[in-house]
Formats: structure tokens, C-alpha cells, sequence
């Protein structure tokens, strides 16, 4: 994997408006700093002592925001993708935690409320020919989640801000931002929403999104789980399958099936036009000792009448593994969440930089 946007991001920097030409010129030469010593504190990175309380002060700045820091990077990174034919849009959300006991002010609780920090949703630019390269980031927010009322309604839930408005709110900023430029978004389980999926479709984006719910389909008796099991395989085929927590890296032999469905609407979407779109499947037919069979069912609006459009498809599925090692390097090479701030508001801008 290449990335080629390491080299531009001190001109990014230089392009931040922030109303004062003054704070313009600090954000780039503190970018420039923590770039030559990524992983190190801020007082590593500085080099001296009153560059650390320059960068403090610049942390603490209320004129300063992540969005004013980050905005130019997005510009940059569409920029680089109009050059291109095709560009994957690898979204995902990541937890980024500072722990139970932490004392920094302004935090929400994550995970499943045993823990504090945030959401932070990103969009990853990515061409794929003739091997995995990052463009830089697309889109990224920042997101609080807020505790559940115990009187809320199905229907207010809905009608209410939600994590999910992430997803499409990635795809409104990404946009169609050049007609050249064919975006093919990339997403786990977490965008197996209706109004994602038309969302992708409003917009002229082709996607391969990771199925997450047997969902009824228009004109078939069985569900789409059921449906695409028993469907014949095109035949099988070898797929480099990364190391995840819950498996091993290697080679691994895969039968592959597709089948053109139709979606039905559901709640609280019920009375929008259905989508069709393809499903595409593969199951290991050989797996390792002590490990679960790898196993992904991928709506697409991608052909996949075949088994070589079904190895393409979900060649590009795995190489959303690329966002997983961001979000990782972010948090333990950059050590945000080790970061000795104590304001979530400081963080933020700590992170317009990393």
C-alpha cells in the first residue's frame, strides 16, 4: 500500500482559514512539527519550551476549530481524486477511547456505555490500480453519542439525530464531485441501512456494502440470507484474506455466488420505492482448524453476473481492511487516545492535525 498524500499536507495546512493570518501561519508550522515526529508528545515534537506553550495556546484557542483544520485536507484529497477514472470511498466508524476513569471534560460514554471518548467517522479516498493507494481523506466527523431517554418512541427515535445520519452525511459532504470520477463506496455492516443505499444510488455512486440483515425481498419466498445460500456458485476462487482479531492471515479458497434481488422497503421507510441491487457471496471451503469460515454476503450495485465480477467486487471488499489500519494508527501511532489534554475541545484540534 502507497500513500500519496503524506507529501501535501503542509500545503493543506497552509490553506486554513482561520480569521487571523497570524493563526493561519501557527497551524502550519505546528502541522509541519508534529509531522516530523508523528508519534511523539507534543513536547517532543516541538523541540523547545516555548514552542510547547505556543502549541498550547493554540490548542486552547476558541477562533480554532478541528472543521477549519481539516476542511483544506478534504479539499486536497477530492482534488487528487478527480484525476482518476474510478475511487474506492472506504467509510467506517471507530471508537476512540480514553478509558472508564478518565477526567477529560466533554466526553460521551462508547461501547456499550463502559467506557468514555467518541465516535469518529471517516471516509478514506482510494484508487486501487495497479495496487492499493490512499489519496487522503475524504470526509471525517467527530460524533457525541447522548444518553437514551426511557420514554423515546420508535417513531421519535427516528425522527431524531442519529448515528447512522453519519453514513449519509459522508456521502452529502463527498458529493458527486466530479462526473469523471466513478466513487464506488466501501462499508461494513453498520451502512446496511435503506436510506444509505438510496442515499448511494441519489447520488450516482456505485457500492459494495457488507449485509447485515436477512432482509425480505419483492417477488421471493425465502429471505436474502436463506436466498443467496442456496444459490449455485459461479465456482471458487483465491482471496488474500488479512489478519483480524478474529482470524489468521492467509490465502484462503472461496465459492462464489451472486443473484439480482429487490429489496423491500421497511420501517420507517415503508412507503419508498424498492432498490434493486445485487447480492454477492462467498463461503471457505476449506478453513483452518480452530477458526470460524470466513463468510460475506455484499449487496452491490455492481455487475456480478459472473465469478471473475464477483472476485473484483469483493477484492475491493477486503481492501476496506486499509481504514481499519488508519483508525489504528491514528490511536496508538499518533497516540491520541494517550494524549495528556484534559478538554474534548482540545483533542479536537489535536486531531485536525493528526
Amino acid at each position: 500500500m502507497e500513500l500519496s498524500g503524506s507529501n501535501t499536507n503542509s500545503n493543506c495546512w497552509s490553506k486554513c482559514d482561520l480569521g487571523d493570518i497570524r493563526l493561519n501561519k501557527r497551524a502550519e508550522y505546528l502541522g509541519n512539527r508534529m509531522l516530523e515526529k508523528p508519534n511523539g508528545p507534543i513536547p517532543h515534537q516541538m523541540g523547545s519550551w516555548a514552542s510547547t506553550k505556543s502549541c498550547y495556546r493554540f490548542l486552547d484557542n476558541p477562533l480554532v476549530s478541528y472543521a477549519s483544520l481539516v476542511s483544506p485536507h478534504f479539499t486536497c484529497s477530492k482534488n487528487s481524486s478527480s484525476q482518476f477514472e474510478q475511487v474506492l470511498c472506504i467509510h467506517d466508524t471507530s471508537e476512540v477511547n480514553f478509558g472508564l476513569d478518565s477526567e477529560i471534560e466533554g466526553l460521551s460514554r462508547i461501547g456499550k456505555g463502559l467506557s468514555k471518548g467518541f465516535l469518529l467517522h471517516t471516509s478514506l479516498g482510494v484508487v486501487v490500480s495497479p495496487f492499493p493507494k490512499v489519496l487522503g481523506i475524504l470526509n471525517q466527523e467527530i460524533y457525541y453519542r447522548k444518553p437514551e431517554s426511557k420514554n423515546e418512541t420508535k417513531k421519535s427515535r427516528y425522527n431524531r439525530k442519529r448515528e447512522s445520519d453519519l453514513w449519509v452525511g459522508a456521502l452529502e459532504h463527498i458529493g458527486n464531485y466530479q462526473s469523471t470520477t466513478r466513487y464506488i463506496d466501501i462499508m461494513d455492516r453498520g451502512a446496511d441501512i435503506f436510506r444509505v443505499i438510496k442515499k448511494c444510488l441519489l447520488l450516482g455512486h456505485d457500492f459494495v456494502i457488507r449485509a447485515a440483515y436477512n432482509r425480505k425481498l419483492i417477488d421471493e419466498e425465502r429471505k436474502l440470507f436463506d436466498l443467496i445460500r442456496g444459490t449455485d456458485p459461479h465456482g471458487s476462487a483465491k482471496l488474500a484474506i488479512p489478519r483480524s482479531a478474529k482470524h489468521k492471515r492467509r490465502l484462503s479458497h472461496l465459492k462464489k455466488a451472486s443473484k439480482k434481488i429487490t429489496i423491500r422497503p421497511s420501517y420507517p421507510y415503508q412507503n419508498e420505492l424498492p432498490i434493486t441491487c445485487t447480492v454477492v457471496y462467498a463461503k471457505e471451503r476449506r478453513c483452518p482448524s480452530k477458526e470460524e469460515p470466513i463468510e460475506w454476503i455484499v449487496l452491490t450495485s455492481l455487475s456480478a453476473n459472473s465469478l471473475e465480477e464477483c472476485c473484483k467486487i469483493l477484492d475491493m471488499y477486503a481492501i476496506r481492511w486499509i481504514i481499519e489500519e488508519y483508525h489504528k494508527c491514528l490511536k496508538t501511532g499518533c497516540r491520541l487516545e494517550s494524549t495528556q489534554l484534559k478538554n474534548n475541545e482540545r483533542i479536537e484540534r489535536l486531531l485536525g492535525f493528526l
